[in-house]
């Protein structure tokens, strides 16, 4: 087996060999949309390696190196940097990669993967872990939005700002929890953030109120078209309810209310993420709908 690198986005071969590869994990997990060629071509790259076996390509694998933000010094394998017509040819190529990674003293390696045990499998022997997840269902309106007596759902916006920096908090506070322990929040600029998030004219926030009180949220956005993204569809996020509101049908009654919304804005799917280590979460969303599509896998070089 040879190997070439190059530092530019994949050229029309290596495209090819990606959306068809692609195409062959979606027979796989029919719920992960399909990326397009322009969006393979416009994925930003800071890496690849590809794999030949005499004149044939086998195997391509590419990154984008992150220097900001919460994930650290690491390299990223998404969507559409990564295809191989063997776990031979995944070891290999990950092989090289890692070496050259490694020698730039980036240790942090993340790979979004289609939703496949047999596509996963090798990645978990090569020493990588579950992380995150990703979920999607069709946007379907829903004719009746169930609650409980005492409950209602309303509109939140910035008039909720309190309660939403509040419940964001709580929000935190189930995540760091054992054994998810998601320790790496900055909370400097939370009431900016959700200031802005809320001003935002594409953002729909609803609240739950319980006796006066604001006792849940969750809000939705539209994504921008990219690998792994399908056209029309909104991120469901920012679920949250209080500890004594839970297991009542509430989070579900948020999800379809914004569904609804969503509906009326001609959205055609919905997409929501989990980390693998919050139980609850990992077990309520796949029961309320959302099919797996994706996952990313995380690796530190150095841990023993």
């Amino acid at each position: 087996m040879d190997f070439t690198r190059e530092n530019e986005s994949a050229s029309p071969e290596r495209t090819s060999f990606l959306l068809s590869w692609l195409e062959r994990a979606h027979v796989r997990v029919p719920s992960m949309p399909l990326p397009t060629e322009a969006t393979l071509q416009q994925l930003p790259n800071s890496g690849r390696v590809h794999a030949f076996e005499g004149s044939e390509l086998v195997g391509t694998m590419g990154y984008e190196l992150r220097t900001a933000g919460p994930w650290k010094h690491g390299a990223w394998i998404n969507v559409g940097h990564f295809g191989s017509t063997s776990d031979e040819v995944t070891d290999a190529l990950y092989t090289e990669l890692a070496a050259d990674l490694f020698a730039q003293d980036v240790r942090h390696h993340y790979i979004w993967l289609p939703a496949d045990r047999d596509l996963i499998q090798p990645w978990l022997e090569l020493g990588f872990h579950y992380m995150h997840a990703r979920g999607l269902q069709p946007v379907r309106p829903h004719a009746e939005v169930l609650l409980p007596d005492g409950y209602a759902i309303e509109v939140g916006g910035l008039d909720a700002l309190g309660e939403a920096i509040a419940l964001d908090s709580e929000l935190e506070t189930v995540q760091s929890a054992s054994p998810s322990f998601a320790l790496s929040v900055n909370h400097d600029s939370r009431e900016e953030d959700w200031r802005e998030t809320l001003e935002d004219p594409t953002v729909d926030h609803l609240v739950v109120r319980h006796e006066g009180y604001v006792v849940g949220q969750a809000l939705i956005f539209e994504l921008g078209v990219s690998v792994g993204v399908a056209p029309k569809t909104v991120q469901l996020g920012a679920v949250t309810l209080l500890p004594e509101h839970r297991g009542r049908g509430l989070g579900t009654a948020l999800t379809h209310s914004l569904m609804n919304i969503a509906s009326q804005q001609g959205m055609a799917t919905m997409e929501t993420n989990w980390r693998f280590t919050n139980r609850a979460a990992a077990r309520h969303w796949p029961r309320a709908g959302f099919d797996l599509t994706y996952v990313r896998l995380h690796r530190e070089i150095g841990l023993s």
